[in-house]
């Protein structure tokens, strides 16, 4: 859904249902052994499909004229069923969830994924702006463009790869054919493994 209330300021909502399928290195990849990080990731072949409900709106101002851009402000959740996390147990763990016996691994770290039991629910707020810097007098400088975005991201549950404060920012120039630019991404600290 969407609704102009100026021709420069919109605002969006939207709602969709999706399912997500387990990678197929995860319901049948190797047996893979690393002897230096005494870890040992299996494959899952009882992994089952996530469903996923999203929810998300947002606010955008565009400026127009001579210099484009948009500013925007968004607000996304996401609650998942059977949410595939990747989990690290020790070998105990391990024998007693699957049966695996061999006490040549007795001292080693399984990591493989598992359907998560609860319901996770995963929100993210994005401010973010952009904009060609074409008021600028001089004809050289009117090529520059910038963009910057934060995101605060939020998770009920422990997930992995979810960075709870990130920023991103590009500077860029161009002049007739010619364009360059410099980017860079900064990320908070984030788990590599669903288990603590």
């Amino acid at each position: 859904m969407k609704y102009l209330t100026q021709p420069t300021f919109e605002w969006q909502a939207g709602f969709n249902k999706s399912i997500g399928r387990p990678a197929v290195d995860d319901l049948t990849g190797l047996f893979n052994i690393d002897e230096n990080a005494q870890r040992v990731t299996v494959a899952n072949r009882a992994l089952q499909p996530e469903f996923h409900k999203k929810y998300q709106t947002r606010l955008a101002y565009y400026f127009g004229s001579r210099s484009p851009g948009q500013a925007t402000l968004s607000f996304s959740q996401v609650n998942s069923r059977n949410f595939v996390q990747q989990f690290d147990a020790s070998y105990e763990q391990y024998s007693q969830i699957t049966g695996f016996v061999n006490p040549e691994f007795d001292t080693f770290t399984f990591r493989t994924r598992l359907n998560s039991l609860e319901v996770q629910r995963y929100r993210n707020m994005d401010v973010a702006y952009n904009q060609t810097l074409g008021f600028l007098e001089d004809p050289y400088l009117r090529g520059i463009n910038v963009s910057t975005n934060y995101s605060r991201s939020y998770a009920n549950q422990r997930r992995t790869n979810v960075a709870p404060h990130r920023v991103s920012m590009r500077l860029g120039w161009n002049y007739r054919k010619f364009n360059i630019f410099a980017a860079g991404i900064w990320a908070d600290q984030k788990p590599e493994s669903a288990t603590y």
